[in-house]
């Protein structure tokens, strides 16, 4: 039973960790999309 445990406790540790990080990364993508397309605006 806690072979069967043990994976999905450390994919699920690794998932939560790497979910700040795609935010970061999606909201500085965001960020660089959104000046270029006010830039394009004016």
């Amino acid at each position: 039973m806690e072979g069967s445990l043990g994976l999905p406790l450390k994919f699920g540790n690794r998932f939560l960790l790497s979910v700040p990080l795609l935010l970061t990364v999606l909201s500085k993508k965001a960020s660089v999309l959104s000046s270029i397309f006010l830039l394009f605006l004016y």
